[in-house]
């Protein structure tokens, strides 16, 4: 029997909510009781992660979520700081294949929900300099981009849904069309002029 040792497979994960977890939980992205840490990451031989910036918005004081996801995004940057002998924050394939060369896990930004930057194409440029890299226009919840897979299900994209995406397009962000709404993926499909990702 052929074995592989888990230091030889590469892992490539397109979503976790572990951000949302350990802050929940008082916990580290070194080490903590969920599914995904950087001292595991370090028994694969190149480890990359996209890391969600998430909250379900509807469990927030109403206005805070903006202010919310810049908290998100400053403990991540602390967490990066504190443990920069083993992650470094990625934005492109190159840094990811870097980050792999100096046995480092390499953390990818994304954001579950565009509700958290209130639906804002102005805010757009802001979280693409943070690194976010993929961005959900719906999570759960239907919003003024979109009906979603649980909410407003035969709803697409509005007309602020499609030009939120061709913002995104311009700053080099990736749709991610899990949540969206049957109607809104196929949208989305139509209008896109990048790739999409369903993560």
């Amino acid at each position: 029997m052929f074995v592989t040792e888990i230091r030889n497979i590469p892992y490539f994960d397109g979503h976790c909510d572990t951000i949302y977890e350990c802050m929940g939980k008082g916990s580290s992205l070194r080490e903590n009781s969920g599914h995904v840490d950087l001292v595991r990451g370090q028994r694969y031989g190149r480890c990359a992660q996209f890391f969600a910036l998430f909250d379900n918005v509807r469990e927030l004081p109403e206005g805070t979520a903006w202010t919310k996801l810049c908290q998100m995004h400053d403990w991540f940057c602390a967490q990066a700081a504190e443990n920069a002998d083993v992650m470094a924050l990625c934005r492109t394939g190159a840094e990811v294949d870097a980050a792999a060369a100096q046995h480092k896990t390499a953390a990818l930004l994304s954001i579950e929900g565009a509700d958290l930057i209130d639906c804002d194409v102005h805010k757009i440029e802001t979280v693409s300099g943070w690194g976010v890299r993929l961005l959900n226009p719906v999570w759960n919840r239907a919003n003024v981009l979109s009906g979603t897979n649980a909410e407003e299900p035969e709803r697409g994209l509005s007309t602020e849904g499609r030009d939120f995406i061709r913002v995104m397009e311009e700053y080099g962000i990736y749709p991610d069309v899990s949540h969206l709404s049957d109607a809104g993926f196929w949208d989305l499909v139509h209008m896109a002029r990048r790739p999409i990702i369903a993560s």
